[in-house]
C-alpha cells in the first residue's frame, strides 16, 4: 500500500498476487488520507441531530440478533435484548456473509441461499494485529511526528506474507505505525504529556482458530501467552522505528483476529469484509440490492477496502434507494 509521506510505490510487478492491480490503484488514488479536525470524537454527535429530525433514533451498545422476514420482504430487525424496530427499509452495514448468513440464517427464502453459497466460495480479507500503545512524555519532549509509517522486510510482499502466515516467529509481513493523538490538535489540550500509537500488521485468522469458542477475557492461557509474545515483539519494533518512545509507554494493548470477531462479527475476523481478489469484482452478487424486498447492503462490502470504499458503498447504496445518482450530487456539493 502506498502510505501517507512514504516512498514505497506499488508497480504491477510488486503489487500481492491476491490483489487486482485495479482496486490497488483505486486504494492509492484517495491517499494521502484526511483528518478531522477537531478530532473524529465529533463527528457522531454532529451526524446525529440530521438523523433526528428526519425521525430516526440512533440506538448506542445494541446488538442485532436478526433481520425480520415475512414472505419475501425484510421488515425489521430484532435485538438480542428482545426488542423490535420495523422499518419500511433495512438497511445492513454488517457485510454480505454475516448478514446472510447470521442475521437472516435458517429458514431464508431459497434465492438468498444460492446468494450466500456463492459468497462462502470468496475468500475473506486478512485478519489483523493491532498494538494499541499509550505513553507519557516529559513536558519537554520532542513532539512525535504525525506522519504514518509503512515498514516493509523486502518488496517481495507475497513472501513477507506467506513466511508470516506460516510461522508466527517470522518478520512480520509489514508494519503500519500510526500516531492518532499526534494528528489531533485538541489532543495536548486534553491530555497534555500523553500520546496514542498504533501498530498494525496482517495476520491469519488459523493462528487463533482453535480459541474461537473462548469468550472475551476468558480465553486460554496458551492464548494469552501468544499475544504477549506477539506484542513484545510490536514493541521492540516501535522502538526501532520510533526510538523517542523508549521508555516511555504506559500501556499497551493487543487485539487479534478474535477480537474484530468479538467486536465486528467478522465470521473470520477479517478486517476488510472479502477479500479483494478479481474473483471479488467479478460477483454480479455484490451490490445494494439483495434477493429480500425492502432488504439493501451497504459499505465496503459493496464498495472497496478503507473508510474511502466504505464511503462509496454507502453513497452506492443511498443512490438505489433514492434512485438518484448521489456521486454526482456529492461533487456537486464539494465543488
Amino acid at each position: 500500500m502506498l502510505g501517507e509521506q512514504t516512498l514505497e510505490v506499488w508497480t504491477p510487478q510488486k503489487v500481492p498476487l491476491a490483489q487486482g492491480w485495479p482496486q490497488s490503484c483505486a486504494y492509492v488514488t484517495h491517499l494521502p488520507a484526511w483528518q478531522v479536525t477537531p478530532t473524529a470524537l465529533y463527528v457522531a454527535p454532529s451526524v446525529l441531530p440530521t438523523i433526528e429530525r428526519a425521525g430516526g433514533v440512533v440506538a448506542v451498545s445494541a446488538e442485532v440478533d436478526r433481520i425480520l422476514v415475512e414472505g419475501d420482504r425484510a421488515v425489521g430487525v430484532r435485538m438480542s435484548d428482545g426488542r423490535e424496530f420495523r422499518a419500511k427499509l433495512i438497511v445492513s452495514d454488517a457485510g454480505i456473509r454475516t448478514t446472510l448468513d447470521r442475521l437472516i440464517g435458517d429458514g431464508a427464502p431459497e434465492a438468498v441461499r444460492s446468494v450466500a453459497a456463492r459468497i462462502r466460495r470468496l475468500p475473506a480479507a486478512s485478519g489483523h494485529l493491532c498494538l494499541y500503545v499509550g505513553a507519557t512524555f516529559p513536558t519537554a519532549a520532542p513532539k512525535l511526528d504525525a506522519a504514518n509509517q509503512w515498514i516493509h522486510p523486502s518488496v517481495d510482499f507475497d513472501r513477507n506474507l506467506s513466511g508470516f502466515n506460516a510461522d508466527l516467529e517470522a518478520p512480520f509481513p509489514f508494519l503500519y505505525i500510526s500516531f492518532p493523538s499526534a494528528k489531533d490538535p485538541s489532543f495536548a489540550t486534553r491530555y497534555p504529556n500523553r500520546h496514542t500509537i498504533e501498530l498494525v500488521t496482517a495476520v491469519s485468522y488459523e493462528h487463533f482458530s482453535r480459541w474461537a469458542g473462548s469468550d472475551w477475557k476468558r480465553r486460554p492461557d496458551a492464548y494469552e501467552a501468544i499475544k504477549s509474545r506477539l506484542a513484545e515483539r510490536l514493541l521492540c519494533q516501535l522502538y526501532r522505528y520510533v526510538p523517542t518512545v523508549a521508555g516511555m509507554v504506559t500501556h499497551w494493548e493487543l487485539s487479534t483476529p478474535l477480537s474484530t470477531q468479538h467486536f465486528a462479527s467478522a465470521p473470520h475476523g477479517e478486517m476488510y469484509g472479502l477479500a479483494h481478489t478479481p474473483m471479488r469484482f467479478e460477483s454480479r452478487d455484490l451490490g445494494p440490492r439483495t434477493p429480500i424486498r425492502n432488504l439493501f447492503l451497504t459499505g465496503q462490502d459493496v464498495g472497496t477496502c478503507g473508510v474511502m470504499g466504505a464511503l462509496s458503498g454507502a453513497l452506492a447504496t443511498a443512490s438505489t434507494i433514492l434512485r438518484r445518482n448521489m456521486f454526482g450530487e456529492v461533487l456537486k456539493a464539494t465543488d
